[in-house]
C-alpha cells in the first residue's frame, strides 16, 4: 500500500513539474512577445528590459539578476520563516531566464511595424502572461521571484494581495522609467502596452479562474483542496 501511495505521488510531482514549466514557457513567449511588439513590457519584467538595453546583456540573464535581488529582499524581510524549500525560486528564475533568452530568438526575425498588428501582440502576450501565471499558480510548488517577494510583503505587514501587487508593478515601472531616462536619456520599455498588460492579464487570470481551468489544472496535478485554498 505504502509503495502505491509513493508511486502515486511521483506521478502527480512529475505532472506538476511539468505544469510549472509549461507555465513559464508561456509566461517566457508572452513576455518575448511584448518585447517585439514595440508597444512596451509588462510591469514586472520591464526593469530587465530596461537593464538589458542599456547593458547589451540579453534580457533573460538580466531577468535572472532581477529575480535574484527580490528573492534576496523576501529573504530579508521574511527572516527566519524563509523555508529551505523556497530556495527553488533561484533555480525556477534561472529557468525562465533562459527559457525568455529561447523564445526571443525563436522570435527574433520577425518584425511588427503596423499598430493593429502591434496591438494585436500585445493581447497574445497578455493571453500568454495570464494563461502561464495560471499554470504555474496551479502546480503550487513555489512561486516566481515577484509573487515571492509580493506575498512576503502581504505576510509581513498584514496588506492584501492585489493593493502590494498594485504598487509593486507601480514601483517597478517608475524605477525602470528613471533608469530609462537616466543612462538612455528617453523612457523605452513602456507605452501603452505596458498599462493594457497591467490591467488585462489580471482580468484573464480572473476568467481562467472562474471558467473551471485553473481547477482543472489544479485536478491533473494532484492537488487537494487545503493546497486549493492556500
Amino acid at each position: 500500500m505504502d509503495q502505491e501511495i509513493n508511486n502515486e505521488a511521483k506521478h502527480f510531482w512529475g505532472r506538476r513539474l511539468l505544469v510549472y514549466m509549461a507555465g513559464l514557457l508561456s509566461l517566457a513567449f508572452g513576455v518575448s512577445i511584448s518585447t517585439i511588439s514595440g508597444l512596451g513590457i509588462s510591469p514586472l519584467n520591464v526593469m530587465a528590459f530596461v537593464i538589458s538595453q542599456i547593458s547589451m546583456v540579453e534580457m533573460g540573464y538580466v531577468t535572472m539578476g532581477v529575480f535574484a535581488v527580490y528573492i534576496l529582499i523576501e529573504i530579508a524581510i521574511k527572516g527566519k520563516s524563509f523555508k529551505s524549500f523556497d530556495l527553488l525560486q533561484f533555480a525556477c528564475a534561472v529557468l525562465f531566464g533562459y527559457f525568455v533568452n529561447w523564445t526571443k530568438a525563436l522570435l527574433s526575425g520577425i518584425v511588427v511595424d503596423h499598430y493593429l498588428l502591434q496591438l494585436l501582440s500585445i493581447l497574445i502576450s497578455t493571453v500568454l502572461i495570464a494563461l502561464g501565471t495560471t499554470l504555474y499558480v496551479s502546480a503550487h510548488i513555489v512561486p516566481q521571484a515577484p509573487e515571492g517577494l509580493i506575498l512576503a510583503i502581504c505576510e509581513r505587514w498584514n496588506q492584501e494581495f492585489a493593493t502590494v501587487k498594485l504598487w509593486f508593478d507601480i514601483t517597478s515601472v517608475v524605477l525602470s522609467a528613471l533608469i530609462s531616462l537616466v543612462f538612455m536619456h528617453g523612457i523605452i520599455g513602456i507605452r501603452e502596452g505596458t498599462l493594457i498588460m497591467a490591467v488585462l492579464v489580471g482580468v484573464v487570470v480572473k476568467l481562467l479562474t472562474k471558467t473551471g481551468f485553473k481547477a482543472r489544472v489544479e485536478r491533473f496535478c494532484g492537488v487537494d483542496a487545503s493546497q486549493q485554498k492556500g
